[in-house]
């Protein structure tokens, strides 16, 4: 968890850099380059997507991430985007931000098995007006988190079982009450345990 939020810190405070970057330039007719521009990153939907889906494991973290980080930053660039001096009216890159973090917030409720939080992003989503292509990509998102949550619990249920039943053999050898028939005690090959 500690790498994670650390990913999660320096990825957050590289896109804050990246937007105020973008804005920057956009303003002033001269830019220069400079040697940290390697840590700035401009958020886009795969970006932020990414970043969410590295938290679907504890989706109430990925909606913490997508309130107090991720939208901010996302509504920056809209009011940048929509500014008189920039033409005003280009909003695909805060829709873009904003579906993609949906898709992935809803990946991370099905994941969770946390309908609830999935109900507050389709409503979300409603509200916002996304068309049915969009609705239809949150539903496959959610469906994806379920089948990955069902894959996970499967996988780790079938290595439980073969790891509680090799301890509990070996506790029973142990203890010695390990139950073994007479015909195989007899077959079975004889060791002399000298001290």
């Amino acid at each position: 968890l500690a790498v994670r939020s650390a990913l999660r810190n320096r990825v957050v405070a590289a896109m804050e850099a990246g937007v105020s970057d973008q804005l920057e330039k956009s303003t002033t007719t001269t830019a220069t380059t400079s040697s940290s521009d390697v840590e700035k990153l401009v958020p886009n939907g795969r970006l932020c997507d990414a970043l969410l889906r590295a938290f679907s494991d504890d989706v109430e973290l990925g909606r913490l991430i997508w309130k107090r980080d991720l939208l901010p930053l996302a509504r920056k660039l809209q009011r940048h985007a929509l500014s008189p001096h920039n033409g005003g009216g280009d909003m695909s890159l805060f829709l873009e931000i904003t579906e993609k973090s949906f898709e992935a917030l809803m990946f991370g409720s099905g994941r969770c098995r946390r309908p609830d939080v999935g109900m507050e992003i389709a409503k979300a989503a409603r509200k916002s007006e996304f068309g049915e292509a969009v609705m239809q990509r949150l539903a496959k998102a959610y469906l994806q988190g379920c089948r990955s949550a069902d894959y996970q619990r499967d996988r780790t249920t079938f290595f439980q079982k073969i790891l509680d039943k090799s301890a509990d053999e070996s506790l029973r050898i142990e203890l010695g009450i390990v139950e073994v028939p007479d015909d195989q005690l007899k077959k079975g090959t004889k060791i002399r345990i000298q001290f």
